[in-house]
């Protein structure tokens, strides 16, 4: 479905997707504060999560075709990124 769009929707998605990880980079650094990434890098890690879990879920699955589908796996792969660099992080600080 994503290798179907045209040049300009898909620019309109990742701006979309850019600009609602980086509201959710400012609210997951007001909550977690010094265990946080930084807004721009809770965005970052966010919007790489998402893509990535949007590419590899279709890569392993040929359930994409509706829009709902996607943004479920883009969204569980923005969450595993976030929980799993954060868990990391903590550990190294923990550990140093």
């Amino acid at each position: 479905m994503i290798t179907h769009l045209a040049g300009g929707w898909l620019l309109m998605v990742i701006a979309t997707i850019a600009i609602l990880s980086f509201l959710l980079g400012l609210i997951v650094d007001a909550i977690a504060e010094e265990d946080a990434f930084g807004p721009i890098g809770n965005s970052m890690v966010i919007m790489a999560g998402f893509h990535l879990g949007v590419f590899s879920a279709r890569e392993y699955s040929s359930l994409f075709d509706r829009i709902e589908a996607a943004a479920i796996a883009g969204l569980f792969g923005a969450l595993i990124a976030l929980c799993t660099l954060s868990l990391m992080k903590a550990g190294l600080q923990r550990a140093l």
